[in-house]
């Protein structure tokens, strides 16, 4: 089964900048900030794109390779912040891991 991530529309509100995406829960009182690739990300997020579609289009858009783990990490992050429709149909292999971890686990991939 393919995992095609849903942001979540509801209780939230979304104020786009040039470079970022400022995310504001109503639910839990509690604002984030998404940077320009996060942001595309989130964007992308519209249960018509997999993980792997996603991928492909943000390298193509930015001219440069944004892995499937990159993709993962933002979607992960937006599971633990309870930005996504469908958070629970998602494991990824971040869940588990610390922040360190994760950095470490990127930085393998460089």
């Amino acid at each position: 089964m393919k995992q095609k991530p849903v942001s979540r529309s509801n209780n939230i509100i979304v104020q786009e900048f040039a470079d970022e995406v400022l995310i504001y829960d109503l639910e839990k009182n509690k604002a984030f900030c998404l940077n320009r690739t996060s942001a595309m990300i989130w964007q992308k997020c519209d249960g018509n794109n997999s993980v792997t579609e996603i991928s492909r289009k943000l390298s193509y858009k930015l001219k440069t390779n944004v892995s499937e783990e990159i993709v993962w990490l933002a979607v992960s992050q937006f599971k633990a912040d309870g930005l996504l429709k469908n958070s629970n149909e998602f494991i990824t292999s971040f869940d588990e891991l610390s922040r360190r971890e994760v950095v470490k686990r990127l930085a393998l991939l460089r």
